[in-house]
């Protein structure tokens, strides 16, 4: 632990990061690894950390002092930003991810997931020897994918019993900004956001796309405002209220309709005849 007292933790905290929540020595914020909202610091302990499933991330103060850029010793003090003139590496897929074939045993495995062929051809889902990979695409250009852990050595139906951080992402190009399959759902009149990729191909035929996290980004928000869709349901897993009433708010001020459907579990804990009910 630092010298720093923790009012004088709490002084730079507040000042060096948009905090959206208070209680007690707990402050929340936005993670600045992934942006997800449910990321927790403690300024006794001045330690933060990540509840995003896709992230996790631990958030000692010295790391919190590197990214921003100055200490609690220069509260006021304005860091000149850099211009980034790195150019993002296009995205592609590992080397290893091959297409999936009909009669591969992945295609038993998804379809207890409520996957079927046809969404596997339609969403161009890969594989490789312990990862199911589901490439994001926009304008035609893979610009990420969500690939997620598997256990092969599992019968079909266990194969997504894979224990911690079961996702991974392409690096340097952030999940957040992205909507699964936004070419199509774009010209829909209303859309339901789900966190998770397979979810949202099961539940496809009622509008049905992926965040990937309960996060919506202020880019995803722009391109929903800039689309044909002018209603948006929430309909993320258990625990996450207040994010999808966070970004409920922000849609409201921009004009789109949205509602929040509170549900115990996740969505593939429910049949879809009751998930439409709720609906």
């Amino acid at each position: 632990m630092s010298d720093y007292s923790t009012a004088d933790v709490t002084a730079w905290m507040l000042t060096a990061f948009a905090v959206n929540k208070r209680n007690g020595a707990e402050l929340q914020l936005d993670c600045p690894e992934c942006g997800h909202p449910s990321c927790y610091f403690n300024v006794k302990k001045q330690v933060g950390y990540c509840h995003s499933a896709s992230c996790r991330e631990t958030w000692p103060l010295d790391k919190l002092i590197d990214k921003v850029g100055y200490s609690p010793d220069h509260i006021g003090f304005t860091v000149t930003p850099v211009i980034d003139t790195v150019v993002s590496r296009p995205v592609a897929l590992p080397k290893a991810a091959k297409p999936i074939e009909r009669l591969d045993t992945a295609v038993d495995a998804l379809a207890y997931r409520g996957v079927t062929w046809d969404h596997i051809q339609k969403f161009r889902i890969h594989q490789d020897d312990t990862r199911l990979y589901v490439p994001v695409y926009e304008g035609g250009v893979l610009v990420q994918y969500n690939s997620r852990r598997v256990r092969k050595e599992n019968p079909p139906e266990d194969w997504f019993k894979a224990g911690e951080k079961p996702y991974r992402y392409a690096s340097g190009h952030p999940i957040t900004h992205y909507l699964l399959g936004f070419e199509e759902c774009r010209l829909w009149g209303d859309i339901v956001l789900v966190e998770n990729s397979f979810v949202s191909m099961w539940l496809r035929d009622i509008h049905a796309t992926a965040t990937f996290g309960s996060h919506l980004s202020d880019t995803v928000i722009n391109k929903i405002v800039h689309s044909r869709i002018n209603h948006v349901t929430f309909l993320w897993d258990q625990g996450t209220e207040y994010a999808s009433q966070k970004a409920q708010r922000k849609l409201k001020e921009l004009g789109v309709q949205s509602k929040v459907i509170h549900i115990k579990g996740q969505p593939d804990d429910y049949t879809k005849e009751e998930l439409k009910e709720l609906l």
